[in-house]
């Protein structure tokens, strides 16, 4: 007999820069990330057999950011107890040159399935889905897979 539920979600993706996008701005280097908020319908297929296959969707707010990079170093306060003393060094860093920030409704369509893990109630789910969200004159489409435990 089919279940459904319905579950809030809070999911961050990081993500590089293509080589040919830093070459046609002319900048070294770069990297983006995108966050959301979605609230997820859930559709079980599988009853309270060990192997339970659902249906997953989502709809919510996603914002992608990308930020243009140049290397660089920041000098970073440490404390060493073996001598009890406070030095200053040099670390390798990022310095961002700018960002472009862009958010807008989007919604997921998806499948995946859990499979319980003997009688603790741990479960292992794995899960793929198809998101799209209007972030600008590109929009954001991705095919993320989760794998994970449950309990």
């Amino acid at each position: 007999m089919p279940h459904f539920e319905t579950n809030v979600q809070f999911a961050y993706n990081g993500f590089g820069v293509q080589p040919r996008v830093l070459d046609e701005l002319g900048v070294p280097g770069g990297n983006s990330h995108l966050w959301s908020l979605t609230v997820d319908p859930k559709l079980r297929l599988g009853g309270n057999s060990s192997v339970d296959p659902y249906i997953v969707g989502g709809v919510g707010y996603y914002r992608r950011t990308v930020e243009f990079t140049s290397p660089t170093v920041g000098q970073i306060v440490l404390f060493d107890p073996f001598f009890d003393t406070f030095f200053s060094t040099l670390v390798p860093a990022d310095q961002v040159l700018g960002n472009i920030t862009r958010g807008g409704v989007g919604g997921s369509l998806g499948a995946g399935f859990d499979v319980r893990l003997g009688q603790s109630g741990l479960r292992l789910f794995v899960e793929a889905r198809y998101h799209y969200a209007d972030t600008g004159r590109i929009p954001t489409r991705m095919i993320p897979v989760t794998f994970g435990l449950k309990w």
